[in-house]
């Protein structure tokens, strides 16, 4: 349970930053993935500590690459924040969470773009929405 509050308090903090700045805080990520992965070595057998790394590890390597052919599609940070999310609760329920926040980061892009408060070229933050898609998991559980 404690893993669960340092992801949401890690993300929360995290959204803000994107909101406010449009910069993921490297510090912050570090420090969720310290204090993740200290609390998997205590919690986790170690098969399932490597396991968790390896989707950790996967994760960034995918959308690493994504963010370099395409780096006004998704920054660094997201891949970073994709990755401490992938590490920190396995590859299941980071797909959950990863759909939830595309399909929210959809439907608040066709609201503002019908409401003609963006353009088709504009670009939304998207840490807000992996930390509501993050949330909503851990509401459902």
């Amino acid at each position: 349970m404690g893993m669960t509050w340092i992801l949401i308090f890690v993300f929360i903090y995290v959204s803000w930053t994107d909101v406010r700045y449009r910069r993921i805080p490297n510090r912050a990520l570090l420090t969720g993935l310290l204090l993740v992965a200290g609390i998997g070595c205590v919690i986790w057998p170690k098969e399932l500590w490597m396991a968790h790394f390896g989707e950790g590890v996967g994760v960034v390597a995918a959308f690493g690459l994504v963010a370099w052919f395409w780096p006004d599609r998704i920054g660094m940070g997201d891949v970073k924040l994709l990755g401490l999310l992938g590490f920190a609760i396995g590859l299941r329920p980071f797909v959950l969470i990863l759909t939830s926040a595309c399909l929210l980061i959809l439907l608040v892009s066709l609201i503002l773009l019908l409401a003609k408060r963006i353009g088709w070229q504009s670009s939304l933050p998207f840490a807000p929405f992996v930390t509501v898609g993050l949330l909503l998991y851990h509401a459902s559980i």
